[in-house]
């Protein structure tokens, strides 16, 4: 019985101890961190099969949403660092459907003239949503450190985006 469900269910195949469905549990999380990143569909698609297959090969990494995304992470640095070897990243080039395009494509632009740190932590807690807690564990930094680096991220998001600022109305009645 338990051969006839791993053929219906071939995504329920071990490999090395880890199911595809342990490998694949958070594959949308890493799919939105990369593409937020890369703003390709076709490089995002790549560098999360890679995830994958690292996953497949490693029973931590495939059981930790942190890890996949710090595997994510690394990829994406490496994968950028090539490209701007070669040439110049280009939000525009994105394949977004969003219905804000123009605001996703201006976010976009912002978050590639900033530092790659700041950029990263910038995504991980407002693209991801996640803690501070979650970011210290990802990064290796201590909790106090991850919200003084936020704090100086969102400020250089600031500076370099003053037209994207919430409206704060007119105090000076």
């Amino acid at each position: 019985m338990e051969i006839m469900e791993e053929a219906r269910f071939p995504l329920r195949i071990r490999r090395g101890g880890v199911t595809r469905d342990d490998a694949m549990a958070h594959a949308e999380d890493v799919f939105r961190y990369v593409f937020a990143r890369m703003g390709s569909v076709e490089e995002t698609e790549d560098i999360v099969m890679e995830v994958i297959q690292a996953a497949l090969e490693d029973t931590q990494l495939a059981k930790s949403r942190l890890l996949m995304l710090r595997n994510a992470r690394n990829r994406v640095i490496d994968r950028l660092r090539k490209r701007r070897v070669r040439e110049g990243y280009s939000p525009e080039d994105s394949d977004s459907q969003s219905p804000d395009l123009d605001l996703v494509v201006r976010i976009k632009q912002v978050l590639s003239e900033m530092s790659q740190g700041n950029s990263d932590l910038i995504v991980l807690k407002y693209v991801h949503g996640l803690t501070s807690g979650e970011i210290s564990r990802l990064t290796g930094l201590t909790k106090a450190a991850v919200n003084s680096a936020l704090q100086r991220a969102r400020e250089e998001f600031r500076l370099l985006a003053p037209d994207l600022q919430p409206n704060q109305g007119d105090e000076n009645v």
